[in-house]
């Protein structure tokens, strides 16, 4: 395979001159100057060199006067490939020195590639010709050169300080584009924390968020609707308001979305409805929003569960201190009345025993009837809390194991007692006398709740609510509490019972017997005592009591 030696200070030029040759079965050296050129080919010639002029180190020129002086050399075609000396001077004076060929860049390849087929035929006919005497003798023969490089040289300086010229300029362009990405990078990312800022805050917000179109269907769900409601983002995206708000009809979101597009926004209380079936109240928020020539409705909803239930609570507490100030008054005045008439029967009984008369006896009946409505009155003015108390500090494990053995003779062998006290339980200021009766009233309820055996459980524990828990107990401030739960396994009640069975004179017993004021009176204890009481049924399984009662002393070691 013939070898080509390729002479070229420029990486673009030789590539492209390796390609051509090797297309035609030619092994390619290459070399980046003259020096480093007669170098390789001292050491291993090859068929035909190919050189540029204008190179560092040694130039062309230089290179072929070499070239042509060195005997093993002198036979190999030497073609001068440039683009820099095109002047008929630079082609005279290469062809002095030696050259076979003088080619101007840029040639066609197959016109290059023929130029290079005659000089090396006619290195194989034996037919190169020797350098010329040149038309000058010793240094005159390169001043002709001399000036061509200079020429050349200047010419380079110049297309050089024009493209340090531009390149300064598009160097400056480049940093000045550079900075401006940097800004706006640095302001995208900016807003992509700000967006995932704002991303997390509504996905993590205890509202629920979604946006809806014209026809009510899901648009943009955030996670705490997802995780309101039950369902996966991709099954909301795929869903309506209607699927989700079981009250709401076509022709009311009709019109809530005119009103929106009118008012820009509206507020209204109504349900939704998770993916188990469990409706809740909510507060609704609609806002009008348009969005790429687009018109969209965003909802924030609000669960307002625990608020309908501190409503409810507090509706009934009012209903309570009401009905409590009106039985209160009346048992004030009827037990003044009996105080009389218990007076006026001792004095009558007094003469009567005296004169030895028969209608003693029934005086004696008239004074048991005065003592049992003495005894309902103060059960009225306990539950209207005109019931004068006395507290010390106890705990509440410390009433029950005091009433424990009376519970067990109460409620007999059908009914198992089980009481679970924890041990690190702080102490409450309480009347103990009436605490005791509190205790006995819910204990004999549930006895009467499980007329066939049942269980009843008796448990305290310890707990801290957080003002936000306390919205559900209108009358306590945040702080630990002494809960005493009592259960039972009896029949249960229903809601409607639920809503009334503290209520003075309430009862669901057959008449003659029970007063109804049992739970009224343990109402109004634990209310007198500064806690609360709440109670959860259910028909066919059973009903919990739970006193909350503030801690004021812990448990001394």
């Amino acid at each position: 395979m013939r070898r080509a030696l390729l002479v070229d200070d420029n990486e673009d030029n030789l590539y492209l001159l390796s390609v051509i040759l090797q297309s035609r079965d030619f092994e390619v050296e290459v070399a980046h100057n003259g020096e480093e050129a007669l170098a390789k080919a001292r050491e291993n010639p090859p068929h035909l060199v190919i050189s540029d002029i204008l190179m560092p180190v040694m130039d062309g020129f230089t290179l072929c006067r070499s070239w042509k002086a060195d005997p093993r050399l002198c036979a190999v075609p030497f073609v001068f490939y440039t683009a820099a000396y095109t002047d008929p001077h630079d082609q005279q004076l290469a062809l002095d020195l030696g050259a076979d060929a003088f080619i101007v860049k840029p040639a066609e390849p197959d016109d290059f590639m023929s130029r290079l087929e005659e000089a090396l035929e006619r290195a194989r006919a034996g037919c190169l010709a020797p350098p010329r005497a040149p038309t000058l003798v010793g240094n005159e023969v390169y001043k002709p050169y001399s000036a061509s490089l200079v020429n050349q040289l200047e010419k380079k300086m110049a297309e050089l300080e024009q493209a340090n010229r531009e390149l300064e300029k598009a160097n400056r362009a480049l940093r000045q584009a550079l900075t401006e990405r940097e800004q706006a990078l640095a302001e995208r990312e900016k807003a992509l924390a700000e967006l995932r800022l704002t991303q997390y805050a509504v996905d993590h917000a205890t509202d629920t968020i979604f946006w809806t179109d014209r026809d009510g269907h899901l648009v943009y769900v955030s996670e705490a609707t997802c995780r309101s409601l039950g369902y996966s983002r991709e099954e909301l995206l795929g869903m309506s308001l209607f699927d989700i708000d079981p009250t709401l009809t076509e022709e009311q979101w009709r019109q809530n979305w005119e009103t929106i597009r009118d008012r820009q926004t509206l507020t209204f209380e109504t349900v939704h409805q998770t993916k188990e079936g469990r409706v809740f109240p909510v507060e609704v928020s609609l806002n009008h929003v348009r969005w790429e020539n687009d018109e969209y409705n965003c909802v924030v909803a609000r669960d307002i569960t625990q608020r309908k239930l501190a409503e409810e609570q507090l509706r009934q507490s009012q209903k309570m201190e009401a009905v409590g100030r009106l039985a209160g008054g009346i048992a004030h005045d009827f037990n003044n009345l009996l105080t009389a008439m218990i007076g006026y029967c001792d004095l009558a009984l007094a003469r009567l025993q005296a004169a030895d008369s028969p209608a003693g006896e029934d005086i004696l009946e008239v004074r048991r009837a005065a003592d049992r409505a003495t005894t309902l009155t103060r059960q009225i003015l306990t539950f209207s809390r005109r019931q004068t108390l006395k507290p010390s500090t106890v705990s509440l494990n410390q009433i029950l194991d005091g009433i424990e053995p009376l519970l067990r003779r109460t409620l007999g062998e059908s009914v198992e007692l089980i009481i679970e006290k924890d041990p690190r339980l702080g102490r409450t200021e309480l009347d103990v006398n009436l605490f005791e009766q509190v205790i006995m009233n819910l204990a004999i309820n549930a006895r009467d709740a499980m007329p066939y055996g049942g269980q009843l459980t008796l448990s305290t524990r310890t707990v801290e609510l957080t003002e936000v828990e306390c919205r559900a107990f209108p009358r306590l401030k945040p702080g630990r509490f002494a809960v005493l739960s009592v259960t039972d396994t009896g029949h249960g009640m229903d809601q409607q019972t639920l809503a009334h069975i503290f209520e003075p004179f309430f009862t669901t017993k057959a008449p003659g017997e029970g007063t109804g004021l049992g739970l009224s009176t343990v109402y109004g204890i634990v209310e007198q005592s500064g806690g609360d009481i709440r109670v959860q049924s259910e028909v066919g399984v059973g009903t919990e009591f739970r006193i909350y009662l503030p801690i004021t002393a812990e448990l001394e070691d």
